[in-house]
């Protein structure tokens, strides 16, 4: 089942992403349930943005820092989940 919300669909994502970091973000996103869309509003990043540092495109440590706070996990527990 894949959700579509504005132009990303949770499909688009792969179901296993390309690196570490990426594979951390989704799985702690996943855990806690939330979808992309939920992600991204509450974090201020773009559908897009998350979907990118989900694919392992996109690490940019600020961005992991904001998605880090939305899912109440501290940065270095996803950092170090990559790692």
């Amino acid at each position: 089942m894949t959700k579509a919300f504005g132009n990303i669909e949770d499909s688009d994502v792969p179901a296993k992403t390309h690196g570490a970091l990426g594979d951390a973000v989704r799985g702690a996103r996943l855990k806690f349930g939330y979808s992309i869309e939920q992600v991204a509003i509450a974090s201020g990043l773009t559908e897009f943005e998350i979907a990118k540092i989900e694919s392992g495109r996109l690490s940019d440590e600020r961005l992991i820092g904001r998605v880090a706070r939305v899912l109440k996990v501290e940065p270095s527990v996803i950092t170090s989940s990559a790692a």
